[in-house]
């Protein structure tokens, strides 16, 4: 799913790329938490619109799936940008699946995300 909302195919067919927010992931999977007790949350970034409307109704579809997906609203220099996500996921196994899942449900362009 682009800027403007629409799929492209050449996108949902990239490799995903994992993004550390907040704080980086080692190799093994788990933060590099300075307190070592820091509760981690993993999430899928679907993806960015600058239409509210494509990112509602996607938010909407993958409910009616099952999927715990939210909308943050952030703004940018060309205005907002609605931005979706599944998640938090405390495991960081069970949110690779649900990233897999999503990928091959809906054929999207998604990036796990951690935070702390």
């Amino acid at each position: 799913v682009g800027q403007s909302g629409t799929t492209n195919s050449a996108m949902a067919a990239a490799h995903v790329k994992r993004v550390p927010v907040a704080r980086p992931v080692n190799k093994a999977g788990t933060s590099t938490s300075l307190s070592g007790s820091a509760l981690v949350r993993w999430y899928i970034q679907l993806g960015s619109f600058s239409k509210r409307e494509n990112a509602y109704s996607l938010r909407d579809k993958l409910r009616s799936q099952g999927y715990p997906v939210t909308i943050d609203v952030v703004g940018t220099t060309n205005g907002k940008s609605y931005r979706l996500r599944a998640g938090p996921e405390l495991n960081k196994k069970r949110a690779e699946m649900m990233q897999a899942q999503l990928e091959k449900q809906n054929r999207l362009n998604n990036t796990l995300l951690v935070s702390e």
